[in-house]
């Protein structure tokens, strides 16, 4: 007998963006750890009380952005609860705070304009005298379509002898550990663009080659080459630093007068520093994730998961594997659809071997 998923739409709240997303995910695995406690909403109100309201409602179809009696009037969210939920642990999401935001509700993808050649700095002329025309040619950039960060966090039946808040941190940690690695693992890179996944804004980015000597010598002489590179393109009026912890303690310490903002990123190998202007960057990220708790799936326990069992000569066994009825298991499965694209890569410069 197939047991049907249960879905939970909810509402965020300013104060703590991921309260009542950790709370839905809290019921959900709940619900299907023990179906004694009830349906979703009923343990909501019995773990919540008042604030139980930020459950609306379960049922056998998960929450979307597309259905108006559910997360739709939503969509306009410019920057989404779980995005703003995220950030403390992720450099991407700092990024895409600042960048444009552009909504892709109801369509594949939109068209962004950029300059494939820049304007030529326009001179003064005197009275009478004509006029220069300036040439810049114009190009386009597509976002879109959205593409979505989804995994799973497995939890054992354990967590129903929690309270309520200690069951909340359980889940809280599982779901920011796991989307803000994947936003800055994909997002901060040089990987290509795939089916899966949008390109890393360091795509097609040649590194610049990391000043010598360490020290805040070489901290300026790094910081200058790219901001340099990215004025010679036309930006540098928002500019934004990524980096990898060591690099980012280096430059606290080293520049702290910076009013350049420095988001640091585990997802960055050490020695990697990147510089862009922020405009340079456009973001699309649903404001809502899809939330659903199973106890009864094998799953494939890796970062890399394979098909559960291939047929073949000879067959293959997808391993580690986990039954999550056998080992009384709740997997918590989130799917967030969220893409981006960089209008123009002159705007982005990187190191990947700074000494300091």
């Amino acid at each position: 007998m197939t047991q049907q998923r249960q879905g939970l739409a909810f509402k965020p709240v300013r104060e703590d963006p991921l309260r009542d997303i950790v709370r839905a995910g809290v019921v959900l695995c709940w619900a299907r750890m023990d179906p004694r406690q009830g349906l979703a909403p009923a343990i909501a109100r019995r773990l919540y009380g008042d604030a139980a309201d930020a459950v609306v409602r379960a049922t056998s179809t998960p929450a979307t952005t597309t259905d108006p009696a559910w997360a739709a009037p939503l969509v306009g969210t410019a920057y989404g609860p779980f995005l703003a939920g995220i950030k403390p642990r992720s450099a991407a999401a700092k990024l895409a705070e600042l960048a444009m935001r552009i909504d892709l509700t109801g369509v594949g993808s939109v068209l962004l304009p950029g300059f494939v050649t820049r304007f030529t700095r326009p001179p003064w002329v005197a009275e009478g005298a004509p006029m220069p025309v300036v040439i810049a040619q114009m190009g386009s950039v597509a976002i879109g379509p959205s593409k979505k960060v989804a995994f799973g966090v497995t939890i054992t039946n354990e967590l129903t002898r929690f309270t309520a808040a200690n069951a909340e941190q359980v889940v809280r940690a599982g779901l920011v550990e796991a989307a803000s690695l994947a936003l800055d693992a994909t997002m901060l890179s040089a990987d290509p663009a795939t089916a899966d996944a949008p390109a890393g804004i360091f795509h097609g980015v040649a590194p610049i080659p990391g000043a010598a000597g360490g020290g805040l010598g070489a901290v300026s002489a790094d910081l200058g080459a790219m901001a340099g590179q990215i004025a010679d393109a036309g930006g540098g009026a928002r500019l934004a630093v990524v980096a990898a912890p060591a690099q980012a303690i280096a430059l606290a310490m080293l520049a702290p007068a910076s009013s350049v903002p420095v988001f640091a990123s585990a997802a960055l190998p050490s020695g990697t520093v990147g510089m862009l202007d922020v405009a340079a960057l456009a973001t699309s990220f649903a404001p809502l994730p899809r939330l659903e708790a199973s106890t009864e799936s094998v799953i494939h326990e890796s970062d890399t998961p394979l098909e559960i069992a291939s047929p073949g000569s000879p067959a293959t066994v997808a391993a580690p594997g986990r039954s999550l009825w056998q080992t009384d298991s709740v997997n918590l499965r989130c799917i967030w659809p969220a893409t981006w694209a960089v209008r123009d890569p002159g705007l982005v410069a990187w190191i990947e071997d700074a000494t300091w």
